[in-house]
């Protein structure tokens, strides 16, 4: 929301020598509501320098589903509420259903975040949702231990972790 967050990113940025396309900023859902001139410009400005933008915890708080054509959205993350009870509460997996249907249609990353069991990723599977993060794939890590982590999967096309 910050009128300077371009420059502190562009900083950040050159310090770690990354590229803004191997970035993702994920954004809260009432970020968007705020419909602020300032958000608006900003997430135009991070888009241009490669970065995809999400929206984190979609679907929880007031509709930002206007915001999707009017923002440079390339994800969104289903929040782990809709994830917790999956395998009961039918209306859940209707309401997943809907969400792929409309991030396959806008052309829209979506990540199911919040999968715990081996259950809840079948399930998500059979929906059609193959983004899957959680602490079934791997609970948070220290860099070091992150890095050893994914050198085990690096070369497995077909790995848990690597879609």
């Amino acid at each position: 929301m910050q009128a300077n967050c371009i420059d502190h990113l562009n900083i950040i940025l050159d310090e770690v020598h990354v590229s803004g396309t191997n970035l993702n900023l994920e954004i809260p859902e009432s970020i968007l509501l705020q419909n602020s001139t300032n958000v608006r410009r900003n997430l135009e400005r991070i888009s241009d320098l490669g970065v995809t933008i999400g929206i984190d915890n979609f679907g929880t708080g007031a509709s930002a589903m206007k915001y999707l054509n009017e923002y440079p959205i390339t994800m969104l993350k289903i929040d782990n509420s809709f994830i917790q009870n999956i395998s009961t509460l039918k209306k859940g997996n209707v309401m997943i259903k809907s969400l792929i249907s409309l991030a396959e249609n806008l052309k829209i990353d979506l990540i199911a975040e919040g999968v715990e069991t081996q259950n809840q990723a079948q399930i998500l599977k059979e929906l059609g949702c193959s983004n899957l993060q959680g602490y079934y794939y791997c609970r948070p890590l220290p860099s070091d231990e992150f890095k050893l982590f994914l050198s085990q999967y690096a070369n497995y096309k077909n790995s848990p972790i690597i879609t």
